[in-house]
């Protein structure tokens, strides 16, 4: 499942398939996002972000296929979303030991679609609590 988890995460990213996702974590998953200042951590907590983001973002797509370093166990997803009619541009990392994934570290830009990226954010995580 190892080399195939990057593009089950991504179909579920794509599709907004929030339970496949779940699935995919480890219960001590780690999310580092660009638009929160600590990391969440625990399957639980990714989730709510996860969730936020959901419906924060809009034409979700990885237009590229995933970078790997089976031996590490990395993968580096490239992504692009519209947020507020703003393109954002970003990576997802992910690590995956054992068959599941145990963190993941997004980076984005450009700035002002990262800004608009956390307004939106924000106000979905207050309508997922």
């Amino acid at each position: 499942m190892t080399n195939q988890l990057p593009a089950a995460f991504e179909l579920a990213a794509v599709t907004a398939d929030l339970p496949a996702i779940e699935r995919l974590l480890a219960d001590d998953a780690v999310l580092r996002s660009p638009v929160m200042p600590k990391p969440y951590r625990g399957r639980e907590a990714v989730m709510e972000l996860l969730k936020a983001l959901s419906i924060a973002l809009d034409e979700i797509r990885y237009p590229e296929p995933p970078m790997a370093d089976e031996a590490g166990g990395r993968y580096a997803l490239q992504f692009e979303a519209v947020v507020d009619g703003k393109v954002v541009h970003g990576m997802d990392v992910l690590t995956v030991r054992d068959g599941l994934i145990r963190e993941i570290t997004v980076y984005a830009r450009p700035m002002p679609a990262l800004m608009s990226l956390a307004r939106a954010v924000g106000q979905a995580a207050g309508a997922v609590r």
